[in-house]
């Protein structure tokens, strides 16, 4: 017997294509925070209503039948048009409510995001966040994430890309560890103990004043760390020397906590310069929340350059 349309929840249907979306039952449940149980009774149920199969049974992953690849292909448009139907019909409220997901990288999320979206909450009480951090560079749209900040790297296609700040890169190293490690000269950086964060042999130095004046240096790579933030925990240490963003240094800077090298040099990792850019994916209407988060984030995040 066909499924009458009014004993099938739209909750059923997104659960469907959120399956066939990541692949699992198991993974959709712990993208809700429920048990996969009850993922599986779901997708049962709607079976059972549609009076067909939507999965093969006997597979080791999840895969649709024929009858179940025609009804996801189908029923898709119609319900982002109802999604985007009740977004819109929320903002037409001018309140930002709702739950907006958003992703960082580790080091800039702590540094830079967080001390600041205290600020925004304030002005919008009613939205509720999720903060992913993560330095994996998560699928904006598979994984549901209406706001991202990326910090160098390739930009997923299908994206919105709004250009924050470029990364200026400090060299940078303690006065206590200088003084058993005196930097005259790019030359002893090759003698000299070096912190990396990134797999990049090759350190470049340009002038500012002469574009001509350009080294390349070839550095040691005496100790290496997994994140940009451990990285500059064992600079201020006094493990040794490291390239680091300004946005993450700057305070130490500042304080004298450790000393601008070469600063009448402009670096570079490889000669590649590092730009943060703000993303949210590429749809016929962006919502409210979505929006007024890239707009507090670019008037915050607009200058992010330590002198």
């Amino acid at each position: 017997m066909g499924a009458q349309l009014d004993s099938i929840k739209i909750e059923q249907l997104s659960i469907l294509l959120a399956a066939v979306k990541l692949g699992s039952f198991a993974a959709v449940a712990q993208e809700r925070n429920i048990s996969a149980s009850s993922i599986s009774r779901t997708i049962q149920g709607l079976e059972d209503h549609l009076g067909f199969q939507l999965f093969e049974r006997s597979t080791r992953h999840l895969q649709l039948t024929e009858a179940g690849a025609i009804y996801c292909e189908s029923i898709k448009p119609g319900l982002d048009c109802l999604c985007q139907a009740q977004v819109k019909a929320l903002d037409s409220q001018n309140i930002v409510q709702g739950t907006l997901r958003m992703t960082f990288p580790p080091g800039f999320a702590e540094q830079q995001i967080l001390p600041v979206l205290k600020k925004f909450r304030k002005k919008h009480p009613q939205l509720k966040l999720d903060i992913l951090i993560d330095s994996e560079v998560l699928d904006l749209v598979r994984d549901r994430i209406d706001i991202a900040v990326r910090v160098g790297g390739q930009a997923q296609t299908g994206l919105v890309v709004i250009p924050l700040s470029t990364v200026n890169m400090k060299l940078v190293a303690t006065p206590e560890f200088l003084q058993d490690y005196p930097i005259h000269n790019f030359k002893d950086l090759e003698q000299t103990p070096i912190i990396h964060f990134l797999e990049h042999r090759v350190w470049n130095f340009t002038s500012y004043e002469d574009e001509q004046d350009f080294h390349d240096v070839e550095v040691p790579r005496t100790i290496f760390a997994s994140n940009v933030n451990a990285a500059r925990e064992l600079c201020l240490q006094g493990f040794g020397v490291s390239l680091l963003p300004d946005w993450l240094i700057g305070k130490e800077l500042a304080s004298g906590e450790v000393i601008n090298l070469m600063s009448e040099y402009r670096a570079a990792f490889d000669r590649n310069t590092y730009r943060i850019n703000l993303l949210y994916p590429n749809t016929n209407y962006l919502p409210m929340k979505t929006r007024v988060f890239a707009e507090f984030l670019e008037k915050e995040l607009s200058d992010l350059s330590f002198k």
